[in-house]
């Protein structure tokens, strides 16, 4: 059936048709390729078929009244970490706070591990995921959605590497779910995002996140200048306009909930007000429900 060639200390074998097939610790890289990228593909269909089939189920009055605590704990959390969001903290610090926090009170951090199976909880886990990720996005670099993978935002599609840390903290362009690091260092004037999901005991999820610019007497520094209070013709600087703006995109989605409305309404309000203001909505991103998923 065929014959065996040795040369140079490199083995091939030729097999029906002539063409040659590598034996050599090539051949063991390739196939591990070929099942990873059967592997993410299987997992990213069926991520897909979720999506394009949600179950919207309508809440009772006490499933309201358990989402409201979980949104209410959420909230609070981020008010806890408003005095520590300085110059010289690391996002990673602001990581430990908010999972301390957390854990005390019983809450679960949904961040932690989201998308995966538990190896980033260890040495060997982070390893693996650290090597599966270059391996992957090697060959899968063509994929419109992993073309962020090579930013400090989370590389989204490998099936058994969670999300490492219990909130995600994006800083300056990132545009969302940045993971916390210990060599990243907040700097006056760094727009500050952080985002918060937790688990209450009833199961349900309360996500919410806010907008911080570190030094400048905001928030933490106990300044006169508070985000919250101003108006966009009362901002100071494109990072202060463009965080008055979204805040206020935010109130607009708000306003357009109610019975009878399209989900597709809310959208429309916000980004009215963001065109009004010469601003442009992340499209690749979009909005989700809460619920006990």
């Amino acid at each position: 059936l065929g014959s065996l060639r040795v040369a140079g200390g490199s083995a091939t074998s030729r097999g029906v048709g002539g063409r040659r097939r590598p034996t050599n610790g090539n051949s063991y890289y390739h196939y591990a390729k070929q099942t990873l990228l059967l592997a993410y593909l299987a997992w990213s269909f069926y991520t897909l078929y979720k999506l394009m089939n949600p179950t919207i189920n309508v809440k009772t009055g006490a499933e309201v009244d358990e989402l409201r605590d979980a949104c209410r704990d959420a909230s609070d959390l981020l008010l806890y970490l408003d005095p520590y969001v300085q110059p010289g903290a690391t996002t990673a610090s602001l990581d430990s706070l908010a999972s301390q926090w957390a854990a005390e009170r019983g809450l679960v951090s949904a961040p932690l591990n989201y998308g995966g199976f538990g190896l980033t909880f260890d040495s060997l886990g982070k390893h693996v995921c650290g090597f599966t990720n270059s391996l992957a996005h090697s060959f899968l670099t063509t994929l419109s959605f992993l073309s962020m993978s090579g930013s400090r935002g989370f590389a989204v599609g490998i099936p058994f590497c969670g999300f490492p840390a219990s909130v995600c903290i994006s800083v300056n362009e990132e545009v969302c779910h940045g993971i916390p690091s210990d060599s990243r260092v907040l700097k006056p004037g760094d727009l500050v995002n952080v985002d918060v999901t937790v688990i209450n005991s009833y199961g349900m999820h309360g996500d919410t996140s806010r907008m911080w610019i570190v030094g400048g007497g905001y928030g933490g520094d106990g300044g006169g200048r508070r985000l919250e209070d101003l108006r966009v013709e009362e901002a100071e600087g494109e990072k202060e306009r463009l965080a008055v703006v979204a805040r206020e995109c935010l109130f607009h989605g708000i306003k357009a909930v109610k019975a009878g409305a399209n989900i597709r309404e809310i959208g429309r309000a916000i980004q009215a007000h963001a065109d009004r203001h010469g601003y442009s909505l992340v499209r690749e991103y979009s909005g989700h429900g809460i619920g006990k998923s």
